[in-house]
């Protein structure tokens, strides 16, 4: 239901959430003060990898939920389905499998997309900047 975003969400929108999480406290200032604290930098950064993939464990897991929810209502029980190769028949509990292994890989992507917006917005000041390299 809801993969049609998953393009715009990965490549726009969790790029700019992420990039601006350290870019903003870098401009503004925010760094600096948290820096002063006996907060290394690793783990001022282990902490915000953690806290965005847990936003984007969050959104993926309520897009599980929902196609799930959707297709558990609005549409007709399927005893056997296929995906990509159209001689491989799933069964019900299959496709479920399949569907997480899915998720399971977007959530790979996110972390990689994470880790690199987060370095580049590290080398960077200027978020429009970092966005667009």
């Amino acid at each position: 239901v809801t993969r049609e975003w998953y393009f715009t969400l990965f490549l726009l929108i969790f790029p700019i959430l992420f990039i601006d999480s350290f870019n903003s406290e870098i401009s503004s200032g925010a760094y600096r003060l948290v820096m002063i604290r006996p907060v290394g930098r690793w783990e001022l950064l282990l902490a915000k990898w953690i806290t965005q993939m847990s936003i984007v464990s969050l959104f993926l897991l309520m897009a599980f939920i929902e196609s799930y929810i959707y297709g558990t209502f609005f549409i007709r029980r399927a005893e056997e389905t296929f995906f990509l190769d159209k001689q491989v028949i799933y069964s019900a509990n299959a496709s479920i499998l399949y569907t997480v292994k899915y998720y399971l890989i977007l959530w790979f992507i996110a972390s990689a997309l994470t880790m690199l917006s987060s370095f580049v917005s590290l080398w960077f000041q200027n978020a429009i900047i970092t966005y667009f390299v």
